[in-house]
């Protein structure tokens, strides 16, 4: 059945593929076709036939089994099909190609036409002028072009090497000694070309490096030796490695290195590379340098300052190590001996203290390795004796003033002037002619006092005077002045209770002033008056005074007293003059000065309070007959105020009694016309107006009955009435 739809099939494909496509059937198989290589003639040793075209065909849809069906220049037929698995189509020919996929619907197929190409085979070669060997070890530079044709023009790039290399670039830089081969492939057809190998060199190494010794050993710490190294083949000058030294740069093969140890040290020489880079073959050669410690410079206890007619205590090596030898001389460059031993005599050594003089020795140790040590300087001096120093210096202050520090009055050029904090002079705490404050510990920072003392040297002698005793007294600044000053507010016309001190302080000075800088004092004592601190209650007025205290000449931070002088409170009452008996009017408070405010008012009979109103009050009220209400008192926060304007009297007038009588109604009237009204029952002193029902405008003119009568026949006009 299945080769019977395969013969079915091809025989349509075959007969009338034009007649037929992709959308014939409404389920065709979805077909994939991809990774095309078109044919290409080999030209480089093979058969030259263009038959290694290729392409790939995937089934992404469709009812399995799957069967493809290639008509062209080569034919392809029953081929089996996997869905979504690609298969790969080979060895065709340039030429037209139709590809029919069909699935397990017999009428369900495919046809996609396909063209395979024919071109030549790519041609490789290298470029003139290539391959460039590297000149140099170090950073190699070797390059290698090559020149490639034919072909579709897509070409990729594989190197390989025996030294590791790879590439996928067509022209290679940087290269090292090594052979490189390259396959050149082009990307729209199955051909390539594989050229190489191609090698590149390098310059020789040198074949031979040895180290020799050419100093001595053993030998002291300090002193030198040597040695070199003989270098076969290469360019120099050389680069060497050497353990024990670390890198020589700009070595002449056979050439001394001198070399200095400290301690016994070998020397191998690891590494040799010559100016192109490039190692030595081979490198041998080791030598081992002792050294022989050398004694540091000896400890000497000596005293070295003396005075003329001292006693001098000669030196002594005060650590004397067995088996050396300590040889005194009596220059720098050790050429004179004076002696030998560990405890010279002053004779031995040339000391005296019968005039002042300076005289210098030197001792060095030679140890049993016969190594001797650098050498120990001993300085004997001998001075005059100065007298103490002339200071100037002011003793008092007070705390947070600043401190003017003692200076040597007339200091002598050369000597030195040494500060202590202790009589016994054993705490250096200053040098100089003019020492700081912080060098010397004085403060006034808090109370204190701070005694020090100072001597002089005379000309770098050593000689030392007896001291100047200098002495810091720093005294405590008094508090802010505690002051008793109630109350201190007051209203304008207040008699004022003047400020007082209130706890004086015996021997204090208090001093009053009227700015914040303390700059215009007013006057001193524990109880000014008014007068003299600018006191007054004439007027509205806010005045700050200050006061400070003075005790041992320290003026003490200052108290601010502070008078305020207020304004009196003024209130007046205000409101209607008249009201209808039954109705509720409002009495107006207005005040002045600082609130809140306290009140009384009267109506003559009974007074009433108003407390802490924050600003203006309205108090409703409803006399039955005419009333008089008066302010009595007001107080705001400060003072007592006083009342202005006059009392409220409030009329309260009685209600009418009779109401009127409409007795005869109003005729129709054309606009602009007139019609009589008569009404009865009026009231004396009422006044009566008559007003529109519509809009409760007025009618006419309002008028007043003299007596209790009858109103007859008025006559009003309605004018825009119709």
């Amino acid at each position: 059945m299945t080769a019977l739809k395969s013969k079915n099939l091809f025989f349509w494909v075959f007969i009338g593929l034009t007649f037929f496509s992709a959308s014939v059937w409404a389920q065709a198989p979805v077909v994939t076709i991809d990774n095309k290589k078109d044919a290409c003639r080999d030209l480089i040793g093979a058969d030259g036939v263009l038959d290694n075209g290729s392409f790939q065909v995937t089934v992404t849809s469709g009812i399995p089994p799957f069967e493809l069906f290639i008509i062209g220049p080569v034919n392809y037929l029953n081929i089996p099909l996997t869905l979504g698995v690609p298969f790969q189509v080979i060895n065709l020919k340039p030429g037209l190609y139709n590809i029919v996929v069909q699935d397990g619907n017999p009428f369900d197929f495919v046809v996609n036409p396909f063209a395979i190409n024919g071109t030549t085979d790519i041609s490789v070669s290298i470029t003139a002028g290539f391959p460039i060997n590297s000149t140099s070890c170090a950073v190699p530079n070797g390059q290698i072009a090559i020149d490639v044709s034919g072909g579709t023009s897509n070409y990729s790039y594989s190197w390989t090497a025996t030294n590791g290399f790879t590439s996928t670039s067509q022209d290679i830089s940087g290269l090292i000694a090594g052979d490189y081969t390259v396959v050149v492939s082009d990307n729209g057809t199955n051909c390539s070309q594989t050229i190489g190998p191609i090698s590149i060199i390098e310059p020789p190494a040198p074949s031979n490096s040895i180290l020799s010794l050419t100093g001595t050993t053993p030998i002291c710490s300090g002193q030198s030796s040597a040695f070199k190294v003989d270098v076969t083949g290469g360019v120099g000058p050389f680069t060497l490695a050497i353990t024990g030294l670390g890198v020589v740069n700009n070595y002449i093969s056979g050439s001394d290195i001198s070399i200095s140890p400290l301690a016994n040290t070998t020397y191998t020489l690891t590494n040799v590379t010559d100016i192109n880079g490039c190692v030595s073959v081979a490198v041998s050669g080791s030598t081992m340098i002792n050294v022989n410690p050398v004694p540091v410079a000896p400890g000497v206890t000596f005293t070295p300052n003396y005075c003329v007619g001292a006693i001098i205590v000669a030196p002594i090596i005060t650590t004397p190590t067995g088996g050396s030898t300590y040889t005194w001389y009596s220059d720098v460059l050790l050429t004179n001996p004076l002696t030998t031993g560990i405890a010279p005599t002053n004779a031995q050594l040339g000391f005296s203290s019968a005039v002042p003089n300076s005289t210098d020795i030197f001792v060095a140790e030679t140890n049993s390795s016969n190594c001797q040590g650098p050498a120990s300087q001993i300085t004997l001096t001998v001075n005059p004796n100065p007298i103490a120093p002339d200071v100037t210096f002011t003793s008092t202050y007070c705390v947070g003033t600043a401190i003017t520090p003692p200076i040597i009055t007339t200091p002598v050029g050369g000597s030195t002037y040494n500060w202590y904090s202790d009589i016994s002079l054993s705490t250096l705490v200053a040098t100089g002619s003019s020492p700081t404050n912080l060098q010397l510990g004085f403060s006034s920072v808090s109370a204190n006092t701070k005694t020090i003392y100072v001597t002089e040297t005379i000309n770098l002698t050593n000689c030392t005077s007896p001291s100047t005793l200098v002495k810091l007294i720093v005294n405590a600044i008094p508090s802010a002045p505690a002051v008793t000053f109630t109350p201190n507010k007051y209203c304008v016309g207040g008699v004022i209770t003047p400020p007082v001190i209130t706890t004086p302080n015996g021997g204090s000075v208090y001093t009053w002033y009227n700015d914040v800088l303390l700059t215009n004092p007013l006057t001193t004592g524990t109880t000014p008056t008014n007068i003299q601190l600018g006191f007054s209650s004439a007027a509205v007025n806010v005045t700050t005074v200050f006061v400070t205290e003075t005790f041992n000449g320290c003026e003490g931070s200052a108290a601010s007293i502070t008078l305020t002088v207020n304004e009196l409170s003024t209130a007046e009452i205000t409101g209607s003059t008249t009201i209808c008996n039954g109705q509720s009017t409002n009495l107006n408070f207005t005040f002045t000065g600082t609130g809140p405010w306290n009140f009384q008012y009267s109506d003559g009979v009974t007074t009433f309070p108003g407390n802490s109103v924050a600003s203006s009050a309205s108090i409703s009220v409803s006399p039955t007959a005419a009333t008089t209400y008066t302010l009595i008192s007001v107080t705001d926060v400060n003072c007592l105020g006083s009342i202005i304007g006059v009392p409220v009297t409030i009329a309260v007038d009685a209600v009418p009694l009779v109401g009127l009588v409409v007795t005869t109604p109003f005729s129709p009237i054309c606009s602009g016309g007139s019609s009589d009204v008569e009404v009865a029952n009026s009231e004396l002193g009422v006044s009566y107006q008559l007003r529109n029902n519509a809009d409760n405008s007025l009618i006419g003119s309002a008028w007043l009955e003299q007596g209790y009568v009858s109103i007859a026949n008025r006559s009003f006009s309605f004018n825009n009435h119709v």
